[in-house]
């Protein structure tokens, strides 16, 4: 019993960890900074943690594409996302297990900037994506079925 508390632990501190994409995003000496928060609540996607990505892109064309993708096809396609926009694309990743939130600084948001979306993996169908306003903080909740966004200051 000790040892499946302590993978619990283990399992709900990794999926709250934050990944970042994009190596090759130029710096910008006027770099944007803002505030994401993330609440998940406690039945979440059937009780099961919730993956999301915020993506922002330099490139038009990589917008367009991300506007009328469904979170299912996006997580299919991100990988090869990164590799074709390697210096277009800043996506930063997040898990919340049910009843579980995250505050965080998204930094070197450069002023170029075309598009933002976010896009969460729910096991429930739907389309799971949202176009964000840009260079705002952002409240996010994962609802049961699927997720609202807030702009904050």
């Amino acid at each position: 019993m000790k040892y499946l508390t302590i993978l619990s632990l283990v399992f709900l501190v990794s999926c709250e960890n934050k990944m970042s994409y994009g190596q090759g995003w130029p710096e910008a000496k006027q770099a944007k900074q803002l505030a994401v928060m993330i609440q998940a609540v406690d039945n979440a996607n059937q009780n099961t943690p919730v993956a999301v990505d915020i993506v922002y892109t330099l490139n038009e064309d990589l917008a367009k594409k991300l506007g009328s993708m469904s979170a299912r096809e996006y997580y299919r396609e991100r990988d090869q996302i990164i590799r074709d926009y390697v210096n277009e694309v800043m996506i930063h990743s997040w898990e919340l297990p049910p009843g579980h939130s995250i505050k965080e600084e998204v930094n070197n948001l450069h002023p170029d900037t075309k598009k933002a979306y976010l896009f969460a993996d729910y096991d429930i169908p739907g389309t799971h994506r949202a176009h964000l306003p840009l260079f705002q903080g952002l409240m996010v909740l994962l609802g049961k079925t699927d997720f609202k966004v807030q702009p904050i200051n």
